[in-house]
């Protein structure tokens, strides 16, 4: 089963949402769950302070039902987890079928996913970005990269189902920006 890095995020009073994350010096408490153990999740809360960190383990159960009192008042439940999942944790269509299956073991939680690109995907597009300030804007369509990059992602599309419009239109613009690096035959911030 796949591996994720989950962080309980809860703001300071008086902060909402994206202004709790932004200011610096917050010291905005910070639970980590452990996945599953025999059917227990634990948790572990840290609270950054200037001094160092406080850690201290709690039952999840505890904060789950604390977020459930929230949303019986009418109020928008907050996102309670963000759950980060690597490479080799999305590298194919049945990966990412674990990682749905992980993250909808906990129906308690509100979510947010990050997820890094596919395996591999990292390393090939950098070499593609790489041989694209050489080879010409004509031949960027014929980078072996770019094949592997497409390919990677259309075939994980049908393999769960999915409708490849999904990402035309990423991978389109993907060769365009090699197309880009090609012509100004450099690969920096600017191209």
């Amino acid at each position: 089963m796949a591996a994720a890095a989950a962080l309980r995020i809860t703001s300071r009073p008086g902060l909402h949402g994206a202004a709790a994350g932004k200011r610096r010096g917050a010291s905005a408490p910070v639970s980590v769950p452990a996945a599953p153990c025999r059917g227990k999740a634990a948790a572990v809360r840290c609270q950054r302070a200037a001094s160092g960190g406080i850690v201290e383990k709690k039952d999840a159960s505890v904060s789950a039902a604390g977020e459930r009192g929230r949303e019986g008042r009418g109020e928008e439940p907050e996102l309670t987890v963000v759950m980060k999942f690597g490479g080799s944790s999305v590298a194919s269509a049945e990966r990412m079928r674990e990682v749905a299956d992980l993250i909808l073991s906990f129906p308690e939680e509100r979510p947010v996913v990050v997820l890094s690109a596919m395996g591999k995907t990292t390393n090939k597009l950098l070499m593609a970005g790489e041989k694209a300030v050489s080879c010409g804007a004509t031949n960027v369509s014929e980078l072996d990269e770019l094949s592997f990059i497409k390919e990677l992602h259309l075939g994980t599309l049908d393999q769960l189902g999915l409708d490849r419009s999904i990402v035309y239109d990423l991978l389109d613009e993907l060769e365009q920006l090699l197309k880009g690096i090609s012509m100004m035959k450099e690969l920096t911030l600017r191209t």
